[in-house]
């Protein structure tokens, strides 16, 4: 029988390398220096509390995907990333969420590996909530109201810069004469946000989303003709006019 003391001194030599294996895996995994990662999503424009997919592709400098496990972080200037941390499979790509939350503005997304990162120009930007606007449309419910006064609905579609609805964009309504049941409304699935105006006089009604940053001040008046504002839109239309 051995001693007592060779035998611990053989137990402890025997679970040296499972405490050395235990610590080289708690070690995360980067990419080599020079490597590529490249970010896509299914979209570029959300609705407000939106989400999407973001995919991230690693390659090393060779061009051949980094070891399977190699750690992502991802970073984004609005929303969050979940989770903001996680690992390449074989092929080198790790799938993460973009959730927009409520601020409307820019998302400027980037993943970090170690030195690698997607450089400074190759963030992804996706456009949220007003600034995904790409046009207004407005309509009128009836277009006349009899002279003694009345009430049409007003509506107005909001879709972004691909031509896609605007879920939960906020509109606002403004009219020249009589009076609108709402100012505020937020738009639905369809992209559409309504309210009655109730009038005996001609009037004009107004859509405004996000805050119109062009310099030009005629913009409101001739948004056809003109470029759409980055940071939103404006759309007067649908004059109601008394029989």
């Amino acid at each position: 029988m051995l001693p007592f003391q060779r035998r611990i001194l053989l137990l402890g030599l025997a679970l040296a390398p499972l405490a050395l294996i235990a610590g080289c895996e708690k070690q995360p995994l980067f990419a080599p220096t020079g490597s590529s990662i490249t970010l896509t999503a299914n979209t570029n424009t959300l609705s407000a509390n939106g989400a999407t997919p973001i995919i991230a592709q690693v390659l090393e400098p060779s061009g051949f995907p980094p070891h399977s496990g190699t750690q992502i972080t991802f970073v984004t200037t609005l929303g969050q990333i979940q989770p903001s941390e996680a690992n390449t499979d074989v092929n080198g790509q790790v799938t993460a969420t973009f959730l927009a939350g409520g601020q409307n503005g820019t998302a400027t997304i980037t993943a970090i590996s170690g030195g690698s990162n997607t450089g400074t120009s190759g963030g992804l930007k996706i456009f949220v909530g007003t600034a995904a606007v790409g046009r207004v449309a407005v309509t009128a419910n009836p277009l006349s109201v009899p002279s003694t006064g009345g009430s049409s609905t007003i509506g107005a579609q909001v879709v972004d810069i691909n031509g896609n609805p605007l879920n939960g964009t906020q509109v606002a309504f403004t009219t020249t004469a009589g009076a609108l049941s709402q100012n505020l409304v937020n738009t639905d699935s369809n992209g559409v946000a309504s309210t009655v105006l109730t009038t005996n006089a001609t009037a004009t009604v107004t859509a405004s989303v996000g805050a119109t940053a062009c310099e030009n001040p005629s913009f409101a008046a001739s948004l056809r003709r003109a470029p759409p504002c980055a940071t939103g839109l404006t759309e007067p239309e649908s004059e109601i006019s008394p029989k």
